[in-house]
């Protein structure tokens, strides 16, 4: 019998409290996350598993769990990008480190 071996990415995302939605309400535009989205699976990374994290009752961070089928090697990844991190109001995906 042979186990199927996965690697994971976890992606933590910064978000920007000025990230505002086409309601007006503050979050993330949903065609930012689709792109990211989009542009994991382009890589063969499938989404399992998302996380909020707060702070006075705001989201300041989202962590996004990836799995794709390993190699020979399992391995982890961790990757950590931000939502309009520079503040001037353009919702960008950028790298951070």
């Amino acid at each position: 019998m042979n186990l199927i071996k996965w690697d994971y990415l976890t992606v933590l995302a910064d978000i920007n409290p000025t990230v505002f939605d086409v309601n007006g309400k503050r979050g993330v535009d949903a065609k930012l996350i689709n792109d990211m989205l989009a542009k994991f699976g382009a890589e063969s990374w499938e989404l399992v598993n998302t996380t909020s994290i707060n702070s006075a009752g705001t989201t300041i961070q989202i962590s996004f769990i990836f799995k794709k089928i390993g190699t020979a090697k399992t391995n982890s990844e961790f990757r950590r990008i931000g939502f309009d991190m520079d503040g001037d109001g353009e919702n960008e995906i950028v790298n951070r480190v």
